[in-house]
Formats: C-alpha cells, structure tokens, sequence
C-alpha cells in the first residue's frame, strides 16, 4: 500500500510550533494512499431494483441506525451505533444532517464521517446503468474487527434525466485503534457515468469529504491531481468528481494521533496550540539517562518517542 508522509510532517509543526494546522486543531492524522474493497458477508439497508420501481430512492436522504458489533472510539467518546445515511455520510450520538447542508462548518454538525456527503439516490437501475446497494458488515474477530458500510453503484446528483455519475465506495472503523478510512473504486465524472434511457448531460457534484466532530473541530479534504489535501479551517462543500476524480483503489486514512506529556519530566500534560512544550527544565551534560518529558503516539503505528 502506498502512503504519503506529509501528514506526520503537518502533526510535529502543529503540534510543537503552535501552527493552526488541521493535526493540530483535530489531533488525528491523515494519510493518502491506495487499497483495495473489503468484502464479505453484508446486510442490505437499501437496494435498487430494476424490475420493481424501488430505485430513486434517497431524496430527500434517508437513514438508519445500526450496531456497529464493537465499541468504536470517536474523538473523545465511543459509539456502538452508528446511522448510515444514502447521502454519503455516517453521524454518531447527536449529529444531525437532516436539517444541514452538506457542509461541515454550520451549526447542526454533530460527530460523523463522510465519505462522500453529497445529494445521492439509489438506483433502479435500467439500460446500462446497475441497480445500487448501501450495505453493512462487520468483519474479522475482537479486538481487531472492522465495520465496513458499503455505497454500490449509488447515483451521484439530483437527477431528473436518466443520466448519471455512478460511485462505489466504502466506510470502515477499526476496532481498538479507531482508525478511519474512506475506500474510492473509480469515480471520475466519465467512466463511471451511465444513461437509464437516452439522452440528458454529465453532472457535476458538490460533496464534502471528511471527518467531524462538529462545526468547529473537523477535517475537510480536498482531491488533486497532485494529491489530496486537508483543512481544519476550511469546509471545501464544492468537491467535483469531474475535475477532481478519483482513481480506482485510492484510500483515504485518518488515524488518532497526538501529544502525551510526562509531568515528572518536565512536560505538560496535554498538549493544545499555543503550550508550552517543557517548563523549568535545564539540560545538564552529564552522565546519560532517558529524559522523555513528552512523546508522539500514532494508532495506525507503534508508539514512539
């Protein structure tokens, strides 16, 4: 799997400096790399079909609450529900997006993850184009299980044409370390795109792409050619498959991440921007000893220090 590295560099400056950085604000780490699907045994929360008129369905969005199978850490508390929605996203406890735009820096914005939080419909699917599916599993065995919410073939934009972007991708929580990540298969605007029966015009989409924990603590990413990049000042609501598209296997991951200090040494206790790192230590060259008055702790990776 391929990873970049900037996102530890984005952690140390906010975190040492005092930078008003998204790793510093949110304390979770974000890496771009690739992957491939999960899958497995799922349950069908909602599904086209293409002989029975149950497509269209998703507008307005619906959603439902589900058991995860574990407890999963988020931000500062743990969730063994979770509600899915069909516009692409997943609220934990109080968020609420059902009064909300799709945009993570509004009053209303509670605890959730979006893969891709956008006006979305599930499809019947009819010519070319296949019926869509949002699934859920939990998959592996404690305390390293995974719950994985998959959007199959779901029906980018609002409609009206018959002629619409597809979008497969995946959600999944890891147990024990809360690790996040956002699974793309290929999403571009064009080769995903597909005609129900003649006619209509590529639509572009408006989706925002992140994680939250409400209006002021958030992660928003935004997709580039030249890769992804992420804000905790700045919502980006206008994320458009057709000139930012996804290539298939990309992977989106957020690890927790932070500062934990040792008193006794001379650190602090926690760490929030603007702190000071050591206080009242003098470094004497002396006889060797280990002096950890602090240390950076990573879930997706052994501690170090």
């Amino acid at each position: 799997m391929r990873r970049t590295g900037y996102g530890l560099l984005i952690l140390l400056c906010g975190m040492l400096f005092g930078v008003r950085g998204a790793l510093a604000q949110f304390e979770y780490i974000f890496f771009e790399g690739t992957g491939s699907e999960i899958t497995g045994a799922d349950t069908t929360l909602w599904e086209g079909n293409r002989a029975g008129g149950s497509g269209w369905q998703g507008i307005p969005h619906l959603d439902d609450a589900v058991e995860i199978g574990f407890t999963f850490d988020f931000t500062d508390r743990s969730y063994g529900r979770a509600t899915i929605g069909t516009a692409g996203m997943i609220r934990f406890g109080e968020a609420d997006a059902t009064n909300t735009d799709n945009n993570f820096a509004q009053a209303g914005v509670g605890r959730m993850v979006a893969p891709f939080w956008d006006e979305m419909r599930i499809s019947g699917g009819s010519g070319a184009c296949n019926p869509s599916k949002v699934s859920y599993m939990t998959t592996g065995q404690s305390p390293n299980r995974i719950f994985v919410v998959l959007y199959d073939e779901v029906a980018l934009g609002p409609g009206g044409d018959g002629f619409f972007n597809s979008a497969t991708f995946q959600v999944r929580l890891y147990e024990g370390s809360g690790k996040i990540e956002f699974w793309y298969d290929d999403i571009d605007g064009t080769a995903a795109a597909c005609n129900q029966w003649g006619g209509g015009s590529l639509r572009s989409t408006s989706a925002t792409i992140g994680i939250a924990r409400g209006r002021y603590k958030y992660l928003s990413v935004t997709p580039g050619e030249n890769g992804a990049s992420v804000s905790s000042i700045e919502s980006n609501n206008i994320v458009d498959i057709v000139t930012n598209p996804f290539s298939s296997g990309t992977l989106y991951t957020f690890c927790p991440a932070g500062v934990i200090g040792d008193v006794a040494e001379g650190g602090t206790a926690n760490m929030a921007d603007g702190d000071t790192l050591l206080v009242g230590v003098q470094v004497i060259n002396r006889e060797p000893q280990d002096f950890r008055p602090f240390r950076f702790f990573n879930q997706c990776a052994t501690d170090f220090t």
